[in-house]
């Protein structure tokens, strides 16, 4: 079982009820804000009715580690460090083995006591293009690589 990276890409403006219940369950509360959910048919579900507010790839040891090391928030507001990766209370001890895990669907975040379960980031230098078409001419929807969406956000 894989992962998927999930990025809100537009805000809450004339959403539907349904469809803001939906990113609030996946942690999208606000635009930029980005999560990793695991590879299921009801999170598959969850994604294709917010089709038209994010944009999602799977997710590469690559990009979780990404995430984590620059964007990754303890409880109160601490910032992730390869120390505190150990603190956790997983079998994981560094920060790649955890990247690798997540990426890999063996553990959620929302199993990591300690961890907040979303990533807040910037707007993408260079910009998003359209935010109201979807892939490959704009930011909406399913994306091969979003490595290089993250890296242009953090």
């Amino acid at each position: 079982m894989n992962a998927f990276i999930i990025v809100r890409v537009r805000g809450n403006c004339e959403t539907r009820q349904t469809v803001e219940d939906t990113l609030c369950q996946l942690h999208l509360n606000r635009k930029h804000n980005c999560t990793i959910v695991q590879d299921t048919p009801q999170m598959k579900g969850k994604i294709m009715s917010a089709k038209d507010y994010i944009t999602w790839g799977p997710a590469t040891p690559e990009a979780v580690a990404l995430l984590l090391e620059k964007r990754g928030v303890l409880v109160g507001s601490k910032k992730l460090t390869q120390e505190s990766v150990a603190s956790l209370g997983t079998k994981f001890k560094t920060l790649p083995q955890l990247a690798e895990a997540i990426a890999s669907g063996e553990i959620r975040l929302s199993a990591i006591k300690g961890l907040k379960p979303l990533f807040r980031l910037n707007p993408p230098r260079k910009g998003f293009g359209s935010i109201k078409t979807p892939m490959p001419k704009g930011a909406l929807g399913s994306r091969k690589e979003i490595l290089s969406l993250l890296k242009a956000m953090v």
